[in-house]
C-alpha cells in the first residue's frame, strides 16, 4: 500500500504542476517502481496458494486473481512487448488510476490479512472509489492498449500477434 501511495503523491504532485503533460513523461518517471509494485502482487498467487487470504465468501478465489493478478500482468506484457512506445501519455492516466484503487485497497487487505477489522471509514473508502475509479481504470487501460496496438501490430511475426489478445482483454474487461 505505501508503494502506490507514493506513486499516487507523485502523480498527484506533477499533475497539480505540470497539468496533463506530466502524463507524458508518466511511465519514464515511474516504470520501475510500478512494475516492481505489480511483481510482488504476483505473490497473492502463492499467498492464495497457501491459504492466507481471509475468506470473504462476496468475492471468489479467480474474481480476485482476475482483478489483483491477471488482468495487470496483460498490461505488462504489452508494455514489454511495445518497450519504449510505453513512455506515451496514454500510460499517465494508466498509472494514476491503479494508485487510486490500489492504495485504499492494499490497506484494507492488509488488515484484514492480519485478522484486523478495518475502520468503517477504510472500508467505505475502500468500495466508494471503486464508483469513480473503476470507469476511470476501464477508459485509461482500453486506450493504453488503443496507443499500443500499432506497435503489437508490428512486432508480431506473420503467424502471431500479440493485439488480439490486448484488445480481448480489454473487451472482457468492458
Amino acid at each position: 500500500g505505501l508503494g502506490w501511495l507514493y506513486v499516487l503523491l507523485f502523480m498527484s504532485l506533477r499533475l497539480i504542476s505540470q497539468g496533463v503533460e506530466s502524463f507524458a513523461a508518466a511511465w519514464g518517471d515511474l516504470g520501475s517502481v510500478v512494475s516492481t509494485l505489480q511483481a510482488i502482487v504476483l505473490l497473492d498467487v502463492v499467498h492464495a496458494g497457501c491459504g492466507l487470504w481471509p475468506d470473504e465468501v462476496a468475492v471468489g478465489l479467480l474474481q480476485r486473481l482476475w482483478c489483483k493478478v491477471g488482468h495487470r500482468t496483460e498490461i505488462f506484457i504489452t508494455i514489454w512487448i511495445i518497450g519504449e512506445h510505453a513512455q506515451n501519455w496514454s500510460a499517465g492516466p494508466l498509472i494514476l488510476t491503479w494508485a487510486m484503487a490500489d492504495v485504499s485497497r492494499y490497506q484494507l487487505y492488509f488488515l484484514r490479512s492480519i485478522g484486523r477489522n478495518p475502520p468503517k471509514w477504510l472500508a467505505w473508502l475502500r468500495y466508494s472509489d471503486f464508483l469513480v475509479q473503476y470507469p476511470l481504470n476501464v477508459l485509461a487501460e482500453a486506450y493504453f492498449i488503443f496507443c499500443a496496438v500499432p506497435h503489437l501490430a508490428a512486432s508480431g511475426t506473420h503467424w502471431f500477434s500479440y493485439a488480439p489478445v490486448a484488445i480481448g482483454f480489454q473487451m472482457y474487461e468492458w
